[in-house]
């Protein structure tokens, strides 16, 4: 039996950043609450999170599926609800974007050291990661900072600042094409565009009048960026196709959640034997994703929930704010997230959830319901998840710190006995029962070894 490396361990699935998070927009919705004397606003993002989170936690308890999509969406509740209760003025939006910008401008720099510091020429475009995990998630981050960098350009009153976030534009945009993502640069190129068009005049009327010029030119450069990594694109191709075969067995109502990765195998090597060519088995892979998130919402959930998702989502901008002053921002930020998400799956890291509920609370201004809660429920409610949610962290930190010692090489009776109180609290996690398993197996404890990673084999939906 192998272990995860602590790395990717500490990267991937410890889940306490992710806590935090939900912790931080939980205390944030408690003071709003209290402030306004518990008389809360109700808005349509606000109710539909809710209502997926409940449902999603109905749906792991019963199918007992491990999945921390529940917390991203008790995250969105949180943080629409905070945003239909508390104005804030336009400065403050303003100064949150400069520092937004700088902090994308850092983040260049680190991309910038890394690429510079790598000898191999072969390599030093895979390492410009930043403070990320690899590519992909610091390119959603930069172009995702584009438009609040238009934002600030057309707010300023001063011709230096103009030119201050033209060069900053032109420094993220150097960074997104030597990152050689082109699911990043194609989405710089559309928004950029559209940004362009809607605050520059000279190409506010040169879009109008050759519309048709510019989607034909965009359409070219997809394509070009197609044929840049052919492999690359032909393996994405494959992979689409295979997802479609597994949407063809199940389309209504889907595999299951986080089914994907247990499946998508399986129906590569049936299409391999009955479809597939000699090209196809040079570039078929071990995937944990289609590299599509509508594809795997429709895998794993079915064309049910995903025409579901696709009407809020459509009565969402159907009552959306129209008049609002950063409304540009709001569209160009659902419109990256909408490209990336058709090559890549930008929906794995917070962040990209986070500008999502950002552009949406900001769309939206309809308040479909207000009710005043009583202290005597809301304050033990939130007493309760608070408490929930500050085990939670405690937990999932002291799980990595076990798993970290079995990695070095510690299998002691102190650490069995360390990772026995820990199993009593959370078995759900199959990572780190995977960890706890393999510490048994290596202490020469092989029933219970056993018996530990068939319970994480349950919850884990994974080919391997």
């Amino acid at each position: 039996m192998r272990f995860f490396t602590p790395s990717v361990f500490a990267e991937r699935y410890v889940q306490g950043p992710t806590f935090f998070v939900v912790g931080s927009l939980f205390v944030l919705l408690f003071r709003v609450t209290v402030k306004h004397g518990f008389s809360i606003h109700f808005s349509l993002p606000a109710l539909l999170t809710a209502g997926l989170t409940v449902a999603l936690w109905i749906y792991t308890w019963l199918a007992d599926v491990y999945t921390d999509y529940h917390y991203l969406f008790f995250s969105l509740a949180c943080f629409f609800l905070w945003a239909d209760n508390r104005k804030v003025p336009s400065s403050a939006h303003h100064r949150n974007s400069v520092w937004l910008i700088i902090t994308a401008v850092l983040e260049c720099g680190w991309a910038w050291y890394q690429y510079f510091r790598n000898s191999d020429p072969q390599m030093r475009y895979t390492v410009m990661t930043g403070s990320f995990e690899n590519t992909i998630a610091l390119v959603v981050f930069l172009v995702l900072t584009v438009p609040f960098l238009f934002a600030v350009m057309r707010s300023g009153t001063v011709r230096w600042m103009t030119y201050t976030m033209a060069g900053l534009l032109a420094v993220i945009s150097l960074t997104v094409i030597f990152t050689g993502s082109r699911t990043g640069i194609l989405a710089l190129i559309l928004v950029v565009s559209y940004l362009s068009g809607k605050t520059i005049p000279i190409l506010m009327t040169a879009t109008k009048k050759y519309r048709w010029a510019w989607i034909g030119l965009i359409l070219l450069t997809a394509v070009t960026l197609m044929t840049w990594k052919r492999d690359s694109a032909f393996g994405r191709i494959l992979t689409w196709k295979v997802t479609a075969e597994m949407i063809r067995k199940k389309p209504l109502l889907g595999h299951g959640l986080e089914a994907f990765k247990k499946h998508y195998m399986v129906y590569q090597a049936h299409y391999l034997k009955t479809k597939g060519n000699p090209n196809d088995v040079k570039i078929a892979d071990n995937l944990n994703h289609p590299f599509n998130e509508y594809l795997k919402i429709v895998a794993e959930c079915g064309f049910v929930i995903a025409l579901l998702l696709a009407g809020m989502i459509f009565f969402h901008f159907k009552h959306a704010d129209r008049s609002g002053e950063d409304q540009i921002t709001c569209r160009s930020i659902l419109l990256i997230i909408g490209i990336c998400s058709i090559f890549s799956y930008p929906l794995r890291y917070p962040l990209t959830w986070l500008a999502l509920g950002y552009s949406l609370s900001r769309l939206s201004r309809r308040r479909l319901w207000r009710t005043r809660l009583s202290p005597a429920v809301v304050i033990p409610v939130f007493i309760l998840l608070g408490s929930a949610i500050f085990l939670r962290i405690i937990l999932d930190y002291r799980w990595n710190e076990c798993g970290k010692r079995s990695v070095q090489g510690d299998f002691s009776e102190e650490l069995i006995q360390n990772f026995e109180k820990l199993y009593r609290w959370d078995r759900r996690n199959p990572y780190h029962l995977y960890n706890y398993a393999a510490t048994l197996y290596y202490a020469e404890k092989h029933e219970a070894s056993l018996s530990v990673i068939e319970q994480a084999e349950g919850h884990l939906r994974d080919y391997n």
